[in-house]
């Protein structure tokens, strides 16, 4: 199934970005393009999903806010590597901090704000193993009671107490 939505639009990346970077990074007539920046917005979006689909519930993630900004972070990035253009520092800094979160939460060590975990999150049996070898019902003998006598006789023989 292909991801049809992404985290940002092209708007918010240039509110971030500028309309000078965006069009300086975007295409070499200095007009941009919205489909180079929509290929960025589009690489940051799996980007994100990768780590972050396999725990939480899509319809979530879709509207949270830190992850919108860090859509928008990282397509400004990769824009400016889409033409072999250097990064700038500031943005360098924020895009490590971004990537070095991704795998805390996919790992379930650090938890995105306001979005429910997929599926139930509750303890459960996994690798339940059924041995087959051993019979499901073993015959019991029942030994009737009515033969047996109602007073055991006490032992009255002296026994020595310690070890044998």
């Amino acid at each position: 199934m292909a991801i049809t939505w992404t985290y940002a639009t092209p708007e918010d990346v240039t509110n971030f970005f500028g309309d000078t970077g965006v069009a300086a990074f975007a295409s070499h007539d200095l007009r941009g393009s919205d489909a180079t920046l929509e290929d960025c917005i589009a690489q940051a979006t799996d980007e994100i999903n990768l780590y972050v689909l396999r725990r939480y519930e899509e319809d979530g993630v879709k509207t949270n806010r830190m992850l919108r900004q860090w859509c928008v972070v990282m397509s400004a990035v990769y824009l400016c590597e889409r033409r072999g253009n250097p990064v700038p520092e500031s943005l360098v800094a924020e895009y490590q901090r971004i990537v070095e979160k991704l795998p805390l939460i996919m790992r379930d060590e650090m938890r995105i704000p306001g979005v429910r975990l997929k599926g139930i999150n509750v303890p459960m049996f996994s690798n339940m193993h059924i041995d087959r070898r051993y019979a499901r019902r073993q015959q019991r003998v029942a030994i009737n009671s009515t033969n047996m006598p109602k007073e055991r006789p006490q032992d009255t023989e002296i026994t020595r107490v310690g070890y044998y």
